[in-house]
Parts: C-alpha cells; sequence; structure tokens
C-alpha cells in the first residue's frame, strides 16, 4: 500500500475533514519535519495537557503559506477543539508506525494533507445573492468576485473558468430548448483526448 493510499485510509477511518482535525495533523507533520522521529506525545502537549502545545491559527497558517495559500484555514488553528489532543496522539502514533514501516516520507504526507485543505476550501459553495432591486449581472459580477477570491486563495485551481463555463452552458441550454442537443462536457476535461471540438456541441441538422 502507497503512503498516499495509507494516508486516505488514515483520513476516513478517522473522519479527518474539517478544520480542526486537518489543522492538527499539518501541525503535526511539520513537528515530525523539524523535529525528527518517532514522536513522544508528552512533547506535544501543553502543560496544561488539554491543549496541543504551539497548535496555534499562525502556527497552521505559517505552513500553509509555505505553499501559496493565505485563506485562514481555522480561527484557532484547532487549539481549541476537545479532540486535538486525541487526533493528536493518534496521528503521532500513524506516524510513528510508518517511520518503523520504513515508509514514512514527510514532505510527501505535508503535500497530501495541504492538498486535502485545499479540497476542504474548494468545497465550500459559493452564494448567489438575488436582490429584486438588482439587476441578473450585478448578481453575476457578484458570483465571479466570490470566484476571483477563491482562486487567489487557492493557487492553481480555475474557479472562474469552471463556473463560467457552467453558466454559459446553462445559457445556451435555456436558448435552445428542445430545439436543439447540447452535449455538456466537464470542464477539466481536456478536448485533444476525447476527439472533441469545444466545451459544447449543438447538433446539427444542416
Amino acid at each position: 500500500m502507497t503512503i498516499q493510499e495509507q494516508l486516505l485510509e488514515y483520513k476516513r477511518k478517522n473522519k479527518i475533514h474539517t478544520k480542526g482535525p486537518l489543522s492538527v495533523v499539518l501541525f503535526v507533520t511539520r513537528k515530525a519535519k523539524q523535529n525528527g522521529l518517532p514522536l513522544r506525545c508528552a512533547d506535544l502537549k501543553a502543560e496544561s495537557a488539554g491543549q496541543v502545545a504551539g497548535l496555534s491559527k499562525a502556527a497552521v497558517q505559517s505552513i500553509l503559506a509555505d505553499y501559496g495559500i493565505v485563506k485562514v484555514l481555522a480561527a484557532e488553528g484547532g487549539r481549541t477543539s476537545r479532540g486535538s489532543i486525541k487526533n493528536m496522539e493518534d496521528y503521532a502514533a500513524f506516524l510513528n508506525e510508518l517511520n518503523e514501516q520504513g515508509a514514512c516520507d514527510l514532505d510527501v504526507i505535508e503535500a497530501w494533507w495541504v492538498d486535502r485543505v485545499k479540497d476542504f476550501f474548494a468545497s465550500k459553495p459559493f452564494h448567489l445573492k438575488i436582490d429584486a432591486g438588482s439587476s441578473v449581472s450585478s448578481a453575476v459580477w457578484d458570483l465571479l468576485d466570490q470566484e476571483k477570491k477563491r482562486q487567489k486563495d487557492n493557487p492553481g485551481t480555475m474557479y472562474q473558468g469552471a463556473v463560467l463555463q457552467h453558466l454559459v452552458g446553462a445559457k445556451m441550454q435555456l436558448l435552445m430548448g428542445d430545439k436543439q442537443e447540447i452535449e455538456h462536457h466537464g470542464f477539466s476535461v481536456a478536448d485533444a483526448p476525447t476527439g472533441r471540438n469545444g466545451d459544447f456541441m449543438v447538433e446539427s441538422y444542416m
């Protein structure tokens, strides 16, 4: 089983999909890179033993900044979560086990978790604001502004292009109605490998 497969299994089993747990595993991974393995849970606990030592918004954002991410993952960095200590202990044990197996590439592991943070940000819905006193175009511009900001916060993902393609496809379908069949394609599907000429194929009756 590859590192990525083991990480995915760990993520599913331990439900690491919200901002608090993501902050913890990201922080502990960076600690492992700095201090080496195996990890001692006692070294990762604050004096009160109720919090993960050093875990904070600033610490998590510093890690994300190394990957060009400026969007805030968690205001408290997961520090105030009651489950943070257990998440830390479970994850430290997981890393130690990988280390014993000789399969603990911490650079790969950290980058993998950063990608999961990107997934978390990308899963947040956009909000289409409908105001009776505003035009449709202003509502669309507001939506595009949201995409522009998310695109800036998550480099490498073309949110604006994806939403624009969906909007164009929806408009075409409304205009054509049942008169012509429109074949829609996914935003991330390249034209060349599929042998298609563009994002939308309109059936021709000529």
